[in-house]
């Protein structure tokens, strides 16, 4: 049989055991919790990345669709001033022609001249 000592003794390891046991189960919870809020964190970090993801992405469309444009722009740039160029050689063509008329009217005017003055002479 057992002594009184040793039911008292049994009985206080039976009530440590339950506190031990409660406090283990407290840690638990606080565990669980602490993992659902790391959890929680690691799903909006994940958005975070995801809608930084999304922001470079737009971010690189957009300067590659600036880039394009700048393209475009210089590329036309370099057909106005080629267009300039022409527009430059062929305005001194006409006025190479204009001389070239201005100098045949002079010639046919001093033609005139003398025609009208071998003809007053005769």
């Amino acid at each position: 049989m057992r002594t009184q000592q040793q039911v008292q003794s049994q009985q206080q390891l039976q009530v440590q055991n339950r506190a031990q046991l409660k406090t283990q189960d407290q840690l638990l919870k606080r565990t669980r919790d602490q993992l659902k809020t790391q959890d929680q964190v690691l799903t909006r970090t994940r958005d975070q990345l995801r809608t930084q993801d999304q922001l470079l992405t737009q971010t690189r469309d957009q300067l590659k669709s600036q880039d394009q444009t700048k393209t475009q722009t210089r590329d036309q740039l370099q057909i106005q001033e080629q267009i300039h160029v022409q527009t430059l050689d062929q305005l001194k063509t006409q006025e190479q022609v204009q001389l070239k008329t201005l100098d045949q009217l002079k010639t046919q005017e001093q033609v005139q001249l003398k025609t009208r003055d071998q003809l007053t002479a005769n």
